[in-house]
């Protein structure tokens, strides 16, 4: 089975329960008999990177993207340098737990890098 896991239109103040829904997951990855592989998830909580939904279109996070509504600003999201320590931490938690949940109860991964900086665990 190959899935795609990725959780990043949601409020970056609600760590914790993002790091709960990863966990959430671990029955679907046991109860299989087949080979589990994720392939692709991401320590982003939001779709702020420039382009991400296509080039000139806004982020769903702001609301200016199509359909969407105001969770927060991207301002200080895009740029690693602006985070304070709360937000790295949580961060780092969150990828932390995805590592440790997949490895253990899958067969295989693989990180894609288009949301987070490739930089960013030796930022963090």
């Amino acid at each position: 089975m190959f899935t795609h896991i990725l959780e990043h239109l949601h409020d970056t103040n609600k760590f914790q329960r993002h790091r709960q829904e990863v966990c959430n997951r671990i029955g679907s990855f046991a109860d299989t008999d087949k080979w589990v592989v994720i392939g692709e998830w991401s320590g982003a909580m939001t779709d702020c990177a420039a382009a991400l939904n296509g080039y000139g279109i806004g982020a769903r996070y702001e609301g200016n993207y199509p359909g969407s509504f105001y969770v927060g600003s991207c301002s200080n999201i895009n740029f690693i340098e602006t985070w304070d320590q709360s937000l790295r931490d949580d961060t780092r938690w969150y990828i932390e737990t995805q590592l440790s949940v997949y490895e253990r109860y899958t067969r295989g991964k693989y990180r894609h890098s288009l949301y987070t900086p490739l930089s960013l665990s030796s930022t963090i």
